[in-house]
């Protein structure tokens, strides 16, 4: 038990022997081995520095405890995909009955929220009954009507979000064949005003051609 407690915890970071005396307790090892232990002369000079070693302590531990919690709590959500529900004032939930037989209807008639925290929900039953449960227990209850405009507001979205597509995809094609069509009117600008390099040369051909024949045709008279 001795060397559990003098041993370092990960959970508090630190021995819980120091977290609970203030300080590492003495063993036979401190006989042979010189330690650096301060001395006290007044009984409430140690009394105060002991009771602050002890504050330090229950400070880092709940730190480091809260941090531990956090850490555990976003590794929690993302294994089991766990998503936070926001409940409006006024909204219809119905909240799950924990006591209900397996053949039971698990859930309570609709209540009302009149608050809502992190955790939990404050209803009012439809005994008028003013209840606070936790989240996990609520479910928002949807009638026909409310159903329907969901699925409305659902598929608004999901036209907003094609024509958006739509549009990018549109932009994006104009941007491609803006360059093409640049690029075709340059040809032409080429055709019907300053000769191109192929242009030219095919011009240079065709009058070594003309004077090539013409040059036969005089070898031929002559």
């Amino acid at each position: 038990m001795q060397s559990y407690n003098a041993r370092h915890h990960s959970a508090i970071d630190m021995p819980p022997e120091r977290m609970i005396f203030g300080r590492s307790t003495s063993s036979p090892c401190n006989i042979y081995i010189e330690s650096l232990v301060p001395q006290y002369h007044d009984e409430k000079d140690y009394a105060d520095s002991l009771a602050e070693i002890i504050k330090h302590c229950y400070e880092k531990a709940n730190f480091v405890i809260e941090n531990q919690q956090k850490r555990n709590k976003i590794s929690y959500d993302k294994r089991h995909n766990v998503r936070d529900t926001e409940f409006q004032i006024g909204d219809q939930v119905i909240i799950r009955d924990t006591t209900a037989g397996k053949l039971q209807y698990q859930f309570s008639p609709p209540a009302t929220v009149l608050k809502t925290t992190e955790t939990t929900v404050t209803i009012r039953t439809i005994k008028n009954k003013i209840e606070t449960v936790h989240k996990d227990r609520v479910k928002r209850y949807f009638t026909e009507e409310s159903a329907q405009q969901a699925a409305r507001m659902e598929l608004s979205q999901e036209g907003q979000a094609e024509s958006t597509q739509k549009g990018q995809a549109e932009l994006t094609q104009r941007g491609q064949a803006e360059p093409i069509k640049g690029g075709r009117q340059a040809g032409q600008a080429g055709q019907g005003g300053t000769p191109t390099a192929r242009e030219q040369g095919q011009g240079w051909r065709e009058e070594d051609g003309e004077e090539k024949v013409d040059t036969k045709e005089c070898n031929q008279q002559s």
